[in-house]
């Protein structure tokens, strides 16, 4: 999180909640 800026971190928040959700579906 060094140096970056609240809106990157949102943008990678987004990202995971969209892997987790992917490997959720993929382990059911």
């Amino acid at each position: 999180m060094n140096g970056e800026v609240a809106g990157d971190d949102q943008e990678d928040q987004r990202v995971m909640d969209q892997l987790v959700e992917a490997f959720s579906s993929a382990s059911l």
